[in-house]
């Protein structure tokens, strides 16, 4: 299955078939700047889970994460704030040179649309972040998190996800200890919003109660309520 830039890539467009990205596989826990630098290439996810993080000191810490259809690396400039970006799943990416892709930027406007398109789609998710963790209590936040992941790792269906993140990450993630994580997210279980059938599987219970409890409805990309 292709991602998204690559699949934009229409055959009659025979002579640039050379500019799609090259497909890789990355493995769980591997950095994306094992398989190319960043400053010559960026990349789009296809399939999987990705985190990106950020030092701060000695220790790295997870910042936020990206989602099948998004892309990973700065299209034309590297990345100024000197992130990482690791495979939290088996996740499958696409590399484009940058050169390649600017050429076709140039010539075919549909990479220009759909580029913009997800520039505006993170600039959506980063202030769907920022309320997230402006939440004044823990409990909110976690709240906050579950809702707007749920249908990005399905299973079954879109209430029902795998929470690939240990509960440490999701700390990083919220500003909150991996104590007042596990904490909440019991607390929540308690209450009849959430169930646990396995330790990383989550089961959304009462959707609009959550959302109750986190103080922020969700939008999905495409517009539709999550």
């Amino acid at each position: 299955m292709p991602c998204d830039l690559c699949a934009s890539f229409q055959p009659e467009n025979g002579e640039d078939r050379r500019d799609a990205g090259r497909r890789y596989a990355v493995r769980r826990g591997q950095a994306i700047g094992d398989i190319a630098a960043t400053d010559s290439w960026c990349a789009s996810l296809a399939t999987g889970v990705l985190r990106i993080d950020a030092s701060q000191g000695a220790a790295p810490r997870t910042v936020g994460l990206i989602f099948p259809g998004q892309i990973v690396a700065h299209p034309f400039d590297a990345d100024p704030c000197g992130t990482a970006v690791v495979a939290v799943t088996r996740s499958n990416i696409c590399l484009h040179a940058r050169g390649d892709l600017q050429h076709v930027t140039e010539h075919y406007p549909s990479i220009r649309r759909l580029l913009l398109r997800s520039a505006f789609q993170t600039l959506a998710e980063t202030r769907r972040w920022m309320l997230v963790i402006s939440r004044p209590r823990a409990r909110e936040r976690v709240a906050a998190f579950l809702v707007s992941v749920a249908g990005r790792f399905p299973t079954s269906g879109h209430d029902t996800f795998d929470l690939v993140l240990s509960r440490g990450r999701i700390g990083e993630l919220l500003g909150l200890s991996l104590e007042t994580v596990s904490r909440q997210i019991h607390a929540l279980a308690k209450a009849g919003l959430i169930a646990l059938p396995r330790r990383r599987h989550v089961r959304l219970l009462n959707r609009s109660g959550l959302e109750a409890v986190a103080g922020i409805t969700f939008r999905h990309p495409s517009g539709a309520a999550a």
